[in-house]
């Protein structure tokens, strides 16, 4: 039986904002407004620019510096390419436009068009 099931619209919302605060809190990076989302790094499209290739740099930097493995020892929720790319893109300063989710494909999406 569904956690969800028999709620109202209301508990509905309820509960999933504490679920969202409580991802929100557990994987944001510090530096980052809770309100930025997590950019998806499965298709990047950008103009050649030196500031955009020093943005692709530190975000190269960052998440090898994320994934040492002293550093995976003291978070062992881990840090991913999206959270990094987020906060690098944040401090950038760097415009960017956000392809709207029911462009892009998971994984979940294909099996679910099969």
């Amino acid at each position: 039986m569904s956690a969800w099931k028999g709620l109202t619209y209301s508990e509905s919302r309820v509960r999933l904002e504490r679920m969202t605060q409580a991802f929100v809190q557990q994987y944001r990076l510090p530096g980052l407004p809770a309100a930025l989302a997590e950019l998806n790094s499965g298709v990047i499209l950008f103009r050649k620019s030196q500031q955009v290739e020093s943005l692709l740099r530190r975000w190269q930097s960052r998440y090898c510096e994320a994934t040492d493995a002293a550093t995976v020892a003291e978070n062992p929720n881990g840090i991913g390419d999206q959270q990094v790319l987020s906060q690098v893109v944040w401090e950038s300063g760097v415009r960017i436009m956000v392809v709207v989710s029911r462009l892009t494909a998971t994984s979940d999406g294909l099996r679910a068009q099969r």
